[in-house]
């Protein structure tokens, strides 16, 4: 009887070890869909960037516009927000450079910051309506 106890603690043992270096994949399930360009970046830039880089030629300020997708091939890395400078204006501490200018009254809450992060992260969708 000790035998078989002995024997079935050392099998149990072995299982549980062999769970335990047994790699294990999870998938992590996104909480949100993938954001997309017109129904929830647009809005955000629209209110506050299109007055200096929307379609008003005369207003348009370093020949940037928002409301064009030719702005996704110099001021976003699809993938990585960090390294887009759409990104880095929006978010830098030099009060030069932060977009929008102080001097505009508007500004981005963090909210919205944290919505053009993620379209960034996810690929910056242009164009393509998401489902959500």
């Amino acid at each position: 009887m000790r035998v078989f106890v002995f024997s079935v603690g050392i099998l149990a043992l072995s299982v549980i070890g062999n769970l335990i270096d047994e790699p294990t994949t999870v998938v992590a399930q996104s909480q949100t869909a993938v954001l997309d360009y017109n129904s929830e970046i647009r809005p955000i830039l629209s209110r506050a960037c299109f007055s200096c880089h929307g379609a008003n030629e005369r207003a348009r300020q370093a020949e940037l516009r928002f409301d064009d997708d030719a702005f996704l091939e110099t001021h976003v890395v699809p993938g990585d927000a960090d390294a887009s400078a759409l990104f880095q204006r929006l978010t830098t501490d030099e009060t030069i450079g932060r977009m929008p200018p102080v001097s505009t009254g508007l500004s981005l809450s963090a909210a919205e910051i944290e919505t053009v992060r993620r379209w960034i992260d996810d690929g910056a969708m242009w164009g393509v309506e998401v489902a959500t």
